[in-house]
C-alpha cells in the first residue's frame, strides 16, 4: 500500500499527504469513541499479513487543505492508476461497495455515489459515511 501511494502522488496534479496509515487498537478505541471511525475492525489496524491495509489522505489545492469531493476524485484515479500497476484491489471510502476500477471517475462519480447511497440506505434505513479520503486494498487483483 505504502508504495501504492507513492506512486500515486506521482500520477496526479492534485498534491496530497498521508494523514493515517497504521493504527494502534487504542487509537482505533479513540476513534471509535468519538465518533470519528465505526468499527474497531479497521483495515487501518495491522492485519494478519503484517500490514495495514488502508490509507487517509488529505487533498491540496492552492496549498491548502480541501475537503471537495472532485480533489479525491482526481486522488481516487491515481490510486486507481497505481493499484492497477501494483496488482492491487483497491476499495474507496465515497463508494465502500464497489471496487475502485468499476467506478467511473471521469463523468458517472456522481451516480456512482448516488446510487451507492440508495443502495446502503435501502438495506440499512440510513445515509452511509462517505470517506472521500480513505482508500484500502482488499488483497490482490
Amino acid at each position: 500500500m505504502v508504495q501504492t501511494v507513492r506512486h500515486a502522488i506521482l500520477l496526479t496534479e492534485i498534491d496530497f499527504g498521508v494523514t493515517c496509515g497504521v493504527r494502534t487498537e487504542d487509537e482505533q478505541k479513540l476513534l471509535v469513541d468519538a465518533g470519528s471511525s465505526w468499527t474497531m475492525n479497521s483495515k487501518h489496524r495491522v492485519q494478519k499479513d503484517g500490514f495495514s491495509h488502508a490509507v487517509d489522505v488529505v487533498a491540496y489545492f492552492a496549498n491548502q487543505a480541501s475537503w471537495e469531493m472532485k480533489h479525491y476524485a482526481m486522488i481516487a484515479e491515481a490510486m486507481l492508476r497505481a493499484g492497477d500497476e501494483a496488482g492491487l484491489e483497491l476499495t474507496w471510502g465515497a463508494v465502500w461497495d464497489t471496487p475502485l476500477r468499476q467506478l467511473d471517475l471521469y463523468d458517472g462519480l456522481e451516480n456512482d455515489i448516488d446510487e451507492y447511497v440508495a443502495r446502503f440506505k435501502a438495506k440499512n434505513g440510513r445515509k452511509p459515511r462517505l470517506d472521500g479520503p480513505h482508500f484500502e486494498t482488499r488483497g490482490l487483483v
